[in-house]
């Protein structure tokens, strides 16, 4: 039996083909019936996941390559073990005994444990290594949609409700005495939050680009009903925000990640047991 197929990683379509011979390593054992590995990827193929780990392998393996070349990078010691104390700790492990079990749990000894947190580290160190020279370029590019704002949101039963709510606001009826008013019938009527510029909807976004604080926009659908927003603060961002930072570098890390693996020459052969009846 011969099956063919495509897959995506990475932006690179693979080839796949499907032999009716088998991949003979055992990888699992259930009830003592053994898997093959090629009887766990056809698995995967079936359940949709063989592209995402694939992708994954690559992921590692292209990884293990860039720190392989950068062997001068190095991790000192005790930060190792201060972030492997803070991990147990997140974690509800406190002491040694307790660590120690919570590692049994997953699977993991100490040694093991302290080769993932090394190479987590190792992995930062590149990160930094690979985005410090593009970060500030990237941040002025990107600040726009990073900037947060602060919104008071009204919700009325209808569009019309909210266009006649918007014209007493323009006849001098202040906002904070229609959200009270609108508060006596329902308690989520008003909202306030701070959100990303990015994660507006549409078409409250593009209402607030020319607007100030203090400017009330609408009236915009919600679900079967209408709102209007009054704009409170904006907040823009700002790169010495670690959080800002930190969701910056990840952005350029992957984005270096995914150009390392486009050039790579990958050939994907696929050899599946494919004596089992299809699920």
């Amino acid at each position: 039996m011969r099956r063919a197929g495509t897959f995506e990683v990475a932006g690179t379509r693979f080839f796949h083909r499907v032999e009716g011979t088998m991949t003979d390593d055992i990888l699992i054992e259930v009830n003592q019936s053994p898997l093959t590995l090629g009887d766990c990827v056809e698995y995967l193929r079936r359940d949709g996941r063989l592209p995402a780990t694939i992708g994954a392998i690559i992921r590692q393996h292209v990884l293990t390559q860039e720190l392989d070349q950068h062997r001068g990078m190095q991790v000192n010691p005790l930060l190792i073990d201060l972030v492997m104390r803070r991990l147990a700790h997140d974690h509800g492990s406190d002491t040694d005994e307790m660590m120690q079990e919570w590692l049994r749990l997953r699977g993991q000894d100490l040694q093991s444990f302290r080769q993932n947190v090394t190479r987590h580290l190792l992995i930062e160190q590149l990160k930094h290594g690979v985005t410090d020279p593009d970060l500030s370029s990237y941040f002025e590019a990107r600040a726009p949609f990073l900037r947060r704002v602060t919104i008071a949101r009204l919700e009325l039963e209808d569009w019309d409700t909210a266009a006649q709510a918007l014209q007493a606001i323009r006849n001098g009826r202040s906002f904070e005495a229609l959200a009270f008013d609108r508060a006596q019938v329902s308690e989520n009527a008003f909202v306030a939050e701070t959100v990303l510029w990015a994660d507006l909807p549409l078409a409250i976004r593009r209402g607030a680009d020319a607007a100030r604080p203090g400017d009330v926009l609408g009236p915009f659908s919600l679900g079967e009903g209408a709102c209007l927003v009054r704009l409170v603060q904006i907040w823009p961002a700002d790169l010495a925000d670690l959080r800002v930072r930190q969701a910056l570098r990840d952005e350029l890390f992957e984005a270096w990640i995914a150009g390392r693996i486009e050039a790579q020459a990958i050939k994907c052969n696929v050899s599946i047991g494919s004596e089992r009846p299809p699920a």
